[in-house]
């Protein structure tokens, strides 16, 4: 329920507080004294587009404040509109977007003006008012749960079958691509070997030729370098016992003389694994050509080729898998379906049954008050397209005058049917209503007298199960409040401005007397007016 709503500089209202009672709360006032603009005040509360022309003059911002409590939720809501159209919104103090705002304000309140705020006449929102009438959550439930089971697996299967078009068209590309990188045995420094060894191939007759000349000086010559120290080591022993000095040289040339006969050795050996080889020349030369062009055509490198031969193997090996389980996803799917159809068809079942007693009361109700020949009926097709409510679909026809066809409620001319059938709508539906605030706005037009009192004892009894806030000026609708509030304008300081004030007993009786007599306030009418209250209030 909305407990407080604060208003500044509002078209004629200066500053305003007003707080709401539970049960039926009657607003009153004579015309252009302000009531529209209390409830263009919560609609704007409530995210409505907001008209600069509403701004009170020479103001500079707008504010509107509004109290709202339930059994799990209190938080006040403000919205700061400023002069250049700007507008913030805080919860709880804490700042949210403007089109983030009916999703916190549609569990607080539901308005119904003339041609404003009436969800009750669009059709997209008829199904919901059915389902809120039903006790059938639990296969509402399933219905969401399977769908959304369904839509899971056909995600899961578009996705598959996209990866798999994609590996079709390009499988015979990556199955070449893997033949050619499988030539040759890639590791990642195989163009670094095969470098090198292109670099010994390519000066091998002038590599063996220093080889050799580097053995014959080491170890062939009559004076090889191996003899010499060998020479010099047998001069230094005949002599070396003399000191630690001379026996340390010895130690030494012996270690160059076997390092130099290990190093005759190794060239040696090097001489031997080198050839002039023109054939292994050409492939070297072929394998290191393919090596680049598979860099440039794969990453650049080898590592990356080698990379991206791994990837091409795990390709290929999911497009195995991918056509192994596409059937599986498409038998599951199918399986989902039929579940869903299944269960779909059960809860269309249950919304029919619900639809023809819900249409009965509404009926009922709509007759009490003063539409006598009024049938009221629901109407059902199947959609092509399933959701997570189903795929039925429907609309709120009515009869309001015998011999007549139904028509689509939204169609209906009379503003006064039109609000009697949405309150029929709220009494079917007061005891699931899970919103707390009903705002009537002018709920009494083109209706009068007895249809006027039953209208009003209608409204009383949606007061016992939720907060209603009526702007009325029929006294029989009036006498039926639980709280009374009087809108009046009044000229002060060369301003007009608008006040609310709520009325004690005594205040009731005069302005209710004034609803049925007008200015001039008679005894008939005083007695008249007492006897209302009397009436509802004991």
């Amino acid at each position: 329920m909305i407990k407080s709503l604060y208003i500044k500089n509002l078209a004629i209202i200066d500053e305003l507080e007003v707080h709401f009672e539970k049960g039926l709360n009657i607003i009153t006032g004579e015309t252009g004294s302000g009531k529209s603009i209390l409830v263009n005040a919560i609609a704007y509360l409530l995210g409505g587009r907001f008209s600069k022309d509403h701004m009170r003059t020479d103001s500079q911002k707008t504010i509107i404040e509004g109290n709202f409590q339930t059994d799990n939720i209190n938080c006040t809501i403000r919205r700061i509109i400023s002069a250049n159209g700007n507008s913030r919104i805080f919860v709880d103090d804490e700042p949210i977007k403007l089109n983030e705002l009916p999703q916190i304000t549609n569990k607080f309140i539901d308005m119904h003006g003339q041609h404003e705020h009436q969800q009750l006449l669009l059709p997209s929102h008829h199904l919901s008012y059915v389902d809120q009438f039903g006790n059938y959550d639990y296969i509402l439930q399933d219905v969401s749960t399977q769908y959304s089971s369904l839509q899971t697996c056909k995600s899961e299967l578009r996705a598959l079958k996209k990866i798999q078009t994609s590996l079709d068209e390009k499988k015979e590309l990556y199955a070449f691509q893997l033949e050619e990188l499988d030539k040759y045995e890639l590791e990642g420094d195989s163009d670094s070997k095969l470098s090198s060894e292109y670099e010994t191939l390519t000066r091998a007759s002038e590599i063996i030729q220093h080889l050799e000349n580097i053995d014959y000086s080491l170890d062939k010559s009559e004076s090889s370098i191996v003899s010499q120290v060998s020479e010099l080591k047998a001069s230094i022993g005949k002599i070396s016992h003399v000191s630690e000095a001379l026996e340390s040289i010895e130690s030494r040339l012996e270690s160059a003389m076997l390092e130099l006969s290990d190093l005759a050795q190794e060239v040696k050996s090097i001489q031997n694994n080198i050839s002039v080889n023109p054939n292994r020349l050409i492939e070297v030369e072929e394998k290191l050509s393919h090596f680049e062009m598979l860099k440039r055509k794969f990453g650049g490198s080898i590592l990356n080729v080698i990379d991206y031969r791994d990837k091409l193997v795990i390709t290929l090996l999911e497009e195995q898998k991918s056509n192994k389980r596409i059937p599986e996803l498409e038998q599951k799917c199918g399986k989902l379906l039929a579940q869903l159809n299944s269960t779909s068809r059960k809860l269309s079942n249950a919304r029919q049954k619900t639809a023809i007693n819900l249409s009965k009361i509404i009926t009922e109700h709509v007759r009490e008050m003063d539409m006598p020949s009024t049938q009221f009926n629901i109407k059902w097709w199947s959609s092509d397209k399933m959701s997570e409510t189903g795929n039925d679909e429907c609309e709120f026809f009515i009869q309001t005058n015998l011999g007549e066809e139904s028509r689509p409620l939204a169609k209906i001319a009379s503003g006064g049917e039109i609000s009697r059938i949405m309150l029929a709508i709220k009494l079917a539906l007061q005891k699931r209503d899970k919103v707390d605030t009903l705002i009537f706005d002018e709920i009494d037009s083109g209706i009068s007298g007895a249809t006027a009192q039953r209208v009003g004892e209608k409204i009383n009894s949606l007061g016992d199960t939720h907060q209603i806030i009526c702007i009325s000026h029929l006294s029989q609708i009036a006498g039926k409040g639980n709280t009374h509030f009087k809108v009046e304008k009044n000229e002060g300081s060369g301003r007009t401005q608008t006040t609310i004030h709520k009325l004690n007993k005594t205040e009731r009786v005069k302005e209710i007397a004034s609803l049925i007599s007008g200015h001039e306030i008679t005894e008939t009418s005083l007695q008249q007016a007492a006897y209302l209250l009397e009436g509802t209030h004991g």
